[in-house]
């Protein structure tokens, strides 16, 4: 597996067998900031290992590299794994144009939906033949297993407990949930949020000013969600859009 050296959105490696090597590109700021970088990165990397498939994950690394997989030469298979809707998430006029003229440079392109397929296949021009949809996995066992691994109270034993699980960015619309929560928070109900990212201060300052700081928990990214996935009474997402919203499978697996 080779990675941006990315703590914050690396923190499942650890969980890996022992047996798949980790490498790291230490990339500078975001990946469209650093494209050459990123490009001999990998190039150099595939070379250097006799690397024969080449899979990239994510949306926008993918549109970033495909106008340059020539360099990787005929050899190399190349796959990409969609991980969002492009017509819903991309902003950028670039990142959009190098779906619609690059995209199609991959051998194959994983996407996770019918929805998926649909956007990459009539909205961008993808040809659907190089498409092939495999909705992400679940380890039940495993989730229902960490689910009951902690017995402690997680929540005020006297609300009705609210939980959403994210990255706090724009896509998952914890903004739109502490505005609907605020309707409650004089009720007997809590709202408990889990996860990192660029708009906890403004999440804060949110919940500040609609005052509900009181009825609002914020928690950082954890290696056992399930266990407050199991001891919630509801389970919230409230996200913009998604490809694939893995963490409502996993929330359903926990009862």
């Amino acid at each position: 597996l080779l990675y941006k050296n990315d703590d914050n959105r690396n923190s499942l490696v650890q969980h890996l067998s022992p047996d798949v090597t980790v490498s790291y590109l230490n990339l500078d700021g975001r990946i469209r900031t650093s494209i050459l970088k990123f490009v001999f990165g990998i190039r150099k990397y595939c070379s250097r290992n006799s690397i024969d498939t080449l899979f990239i994950s994510d949306g926008v690394s993918n549109a970033a590299l495909s106008p340059f997989l020539f360099l990787f030469g005929n050899r190399l298979k190349k796959i990409a794994r969609e991980s969002n809707l492009p017509t819903l998430f991309e902003r950028s006029r670039l990142v959009k144009f190098l779906y619609r003229s690059c995209y199609k440079n991959y051998d194959s392109i994983v996407v996770q939906s019918n929805e998926m397929h649909l956007d990459l296949c009539e909205k961008m021009g993808i040809p659907g033949k190089k498409l092939v949809k495999i909705n992400n996995p679940v380890d039940i066992e495993r989730i229902v297993r960490m689910s009951l691994l902690v017995e402690k109270e997680l929540y005020p034993l006297d609300k009705i407990n609210l939980l959403s699980i994210g990255r706090l960015t724009y896509q998952k619309g914890f903004d739109l949930l502490l505005y609907a929560f605020s309707n409650l928070a004089q009720e007997n109900y809590h709202l408990t949020l889990i996860g990192n990212g660029e708009k906890k201060n403004e999440l804060l300052a949110l919940a500040e000013k609609l005052g509900i700081v009181e009825h609002v928990s914020f928690i950082d990214s954890t290696d056992n969600p399930y266990a407050y996935m199991k001891k919630a009474d509801i389970f919230v997402s409230s996200s913009r859009w998604e490809g694939y919203p893995n963490v409502v499978i996993e929330s359903i697996a926990c009862g």
